[in-house]
C-alpha cells in the first residue's frame, strides 16, 4: 500500500510539472496578427512565390519576459515575449516559407539593445536556432533538425 501511495505521489508531481511547463508555453498575446500560434509553435502563412521551408527556433536564454522581434527578408514574422521552457529548452518555433535560399534574418530585443542580423544559406540547414546569453550575446546554430523536434 505504501508503494502504491508513493507511486501515486510521484505521478501527481510529474503531472503538475508538465502542466506548469504547458502554462509557460502558452502563446504570447503580442504575436503578430498574421500568424497562427499553437503553444510554442508559430506558423506564418506563406505568400505567393514562397517555396523554401524555413524554421527559426528561439532556444535558451529567454527567461526575463522581454519582447523580441524577428524579421525575415524585411517581413516581420514574430513579435512577442518568448519564454524558454525548462522542459524542452525552446521558447518558440517559427515556421515559414521564403522565396530566397539565402534569407536575411534580423533578430531584435530592444530592452537589451540586441540587434543581430545574418544571411542564412538554407542548403546548410533549414532550421536556425537563436539563443541569448546572460550578457545579451546572440548565439546561433544551423541544422536540418534539432533534438527536441
Amino acid at each position: 500500500m505504501k508503494l502504491y501511495l508513493l507511486s501515486f505521489a510521484i505521478l501527481f508531481a510529474a503531472a503538475s510539472a508538465i502542466e506548469v511547463t504547458r502554462a509557460q508555453d502558452l502563446p504570447s498575446r503580442t504575436a503578430t496578427a498574421s500568424t497562427q500560434t499553437n503553444g510554442p509553435i508559430v506558423v506564418v502563412p506563406s505568400q505567393p512565390g514562397e517555396t523554401n521551408k524555413f524554421e527559426i527556433h528561439l532556444q535558451e536564454g529567454f527567461y526575463e519576459g522581454r519582447e523580441a522581434a524577428i524579421k525575415v527578408d524585411r517581413r516581420e514574422v514574430y513579435r512577442g515575449t518568448p519564454h524558454t521552457s525548462e522542459f524542452l529548452g525552446v521558447a518558440k518555433m517559427i515556421r515559414l516559407t521564403v522565396r530566397s535560399t539565402h534569407p536575411v534574418v534580423i533578430f531584435t530585443m530592444p530592452s537589451k539593445r540586441v540587434n543581430w542580423s545574418k544571411e542564412i544559406d538554407l542548403k546548410a540547414g533549414a532550421m536556425l536556432g537563436i539563443g541569448l546569453t546572460t550578457n545579451a550575446v546572440v548565439e546561433t546554430r544551423q541544422a536540418t533538425q534539432f533534438g527536441y523536434d
